[in-house]
């Protein structure tokens, strides 16, 4: 699967806030990994997970953690 299928079905899985945080983000992204900024265009994404996402995603690891899936690997 491309990387572009692959982006596109973990986007749509996404619940639209999401998807409008995530399409802010794409855009403060520069282009060229080597112009300037690109580096601090990434760094200012670290932490800014909200808390209601948080607490979602603390949830589904409580849920998931301890259950083996034998027939997942």
């Amino acid at each position: 699967m491309s990387i572009q299928t692959e982006t596109m079905k973990r986007v749509e899985a996404l619940p639209m806030k999401a998807q409008q945080d995530l399409l802010t983000y794409i855009d403060q992204i520069p282009t060229e990994p080597a112009s300037p900024g690109y580096t601090a265009a990434l760094l200012q994404r670290v932490g800014t997970l909200d808390p209601i996402d948080a607490q979602e995603m603390m949830s589904a690891i409580e849920e998931g953690c301890g259950k083996i899936d034998e027939s997942g690997w």
